[in-house]
């Protein structure tokens, strides 16, 4: 019995070392390099990253040095997240109410970044069109859940936005 165990255990250490050699655990990596390209274009200053879910979103941050995230789940900036009641309450925020919080706090979308873990399901409301910047969403080992969406939020017109398919905002912009 015990030979027989250690012969299972082998193939799953193997298994194991092989999805930790060729597989990322995360997308953190990969995301916060294109932040980082980002801010060789736009300034800091001129931008917020809104993140949800926190937890998650926190992975990034020791890759970007200096940075703090708005995190949706507890309508605040932070850095690396203490698990609070207010972000469990928060963990399961559709993409819509994390557009609609980082609206009701920078009232301009198109100075804002959302950075969620799911795509959006529209891709326009309150008079901007969601633009997807970057995804990292490639095969991950282990849970699997550190996958990340970046999307710019342009405004638009009322003209421009005629013919545009998705979830419509009936707000304006400011």
């Amino acid at each position: 019995a015990l030979n027989l165990c250690m012969a299972l255990s082998v193939k799953y250490t193997f298994d194991a070392h092989a999805a930790e050699f060729f597989m990322r655990f995360s997308g953190a990596k990969e995301m916060a390099a294109y932040i980082s390209s980002l801010e060789d274009r736009y300034p800091r200053k001129d931008y917020v990253i809104v993140a949800h879910p926190s937890a998650k979103a926190a992975a990034l941050l020791p890759y970007l040095p200096e940075r703090q995230f708005w995190y949706a789940d507890i309508e605040n900036f932070g850095t690396f997240t203490r698990f609070v009641k207010k972000q469990q309450e928060g963990e399961g925020l559709s993409n819509l109410e994390v557009v609609t919080r980082a609206r009701q706090f920078f009232p301009v979308l198109s100075q804002v970044l959302i950075l969620v873990q799911r795509p959006l399901e529209f891709n326009q409301a309150f008079g901007y069109r969601f633009h997807l910047l970057q995804s990292v969403d490639m095969q991950l080992f282990g849970y699997g859940d550190e996958r990340y969406y970046l999307y710019k939020p342009v405004y638009q017109a009322p003209s421009e936005a005629a013919g545009v398919t998705g979830l419509e905002g009936t707000s304006s912009p400011l």
